[in-house]
């Protein structure tokens, strides 16, 4: 997993809030993240402020957490040949 070095969203609300236009674009980069991750299969994740980054380039990044049954689960069906 990527390393991003800048502040959580807790810790930019905590210093400011955030005005009309940069609020709309962070919710849009959380929902495109989220999507993408639910398209590959990944539906559990621990969205939360905390885990919501902001990357030095103004870009938003967000943690997700895997357990280790849904790895196990993903890594199996990976190997199964696709009934084609």
């Amino acid at each position: 997993m990527e390393h991003v070095p800048g502040p959580s969203l807790t810790e930019r609300l905590e210093r400011s809030r955030l005005d009309l236009p940069e609020a709309i674009d962070v919710g849009i980069q959380i929902a495109d993240a989220a999507a993408h991750a639910h398209a590959s299969g990944i539906v559990r994740c621990d969205l939360k402020p905390a885990n919501v980054k902001f990357a030095a380039d103004g870009s938003v990044k967000f943690s997700i957490s895997v357990s280790r049954g849904e790895a196990r689960n993903r890594r199996r069906a990976a190997r199964m040949p696709s009934a084609a």
